[in-house]
């Protein structure tokens, strides 16, 4: 990051800050996995990202809220490289837009990622928390993959659709 800024020549202009912003993004994105150290596990049409909390010394509801801020990082990085490459994309076919990037709508083009990153927040939190039926259908897969009853973990997630005995899909 020292480099990019001290180091970079002038033609990059305002790309240059767009690199610094992402990689101190992703600092602090790899700061929370490291910390949470997320578990994504799928079995037959459930997909979760679950969290141990055995070694966690925050309550289970701000694990829970971390789980949902990670679901929230993960969107954001989807954005943010498509910044880059609206930015390159502008840079080489000489767009008139460039100029949006030259000028106090850069900081325009920032909010993108925030707001699909708060976007994924919101939507891993209230609508992939844990429900009843996603606990029950998980509770023998993950005892019989991680040894661990799933009151070990939060998780976000759910189940696309189940099959019952009789081939209804409900």
């Amino acid at each position: 990051m020292f480099l990019i800024l001290t180091k970079s020549p002038k033609e990059l202009s305002v790309y240059k800050y767009l690199l610094v912003f992402t990689s101190i993004f992703e600092m602090v994105y790899s700061l929370m996995e490291a910390y949470l150290v997320p578990i994504h596990y799928s079995f037959d049409t459930t997909d979760l990202v679950m969290i141990s909390v055995k070694d966690k010394s925050l309550s289970r509801s701000f694990i829970l809220i971390l789980n949902s801020i990670y679901w929230g990082f993960f969107g954001s990085t989807l954005s943010i490289y498509v910044v880059h490459f609206v930015y390159r994309y502008l840079a080489i076919s000489k767009n008139k837009l460039m100029g949006t990037f030259d000028s106090w709508k850069f900081i325009l083009w920032l909010t993108i990622p925030f707001l699909m990153g708060v976007f994924w927040c919101f939507l891993g939190y209230y609508l992939c928390g844990p429900d009843k039926e996603t606990i029950e259908l998980s509770r023998k897969h993950v005892l019989n993959s991680f040894g661990e009853p799933i009151d070990n973990f939060i998780h976000l997630g759910g189940t696309i659709y189940t099959i019952s005995n009789d081939w209804r899909i409900p």
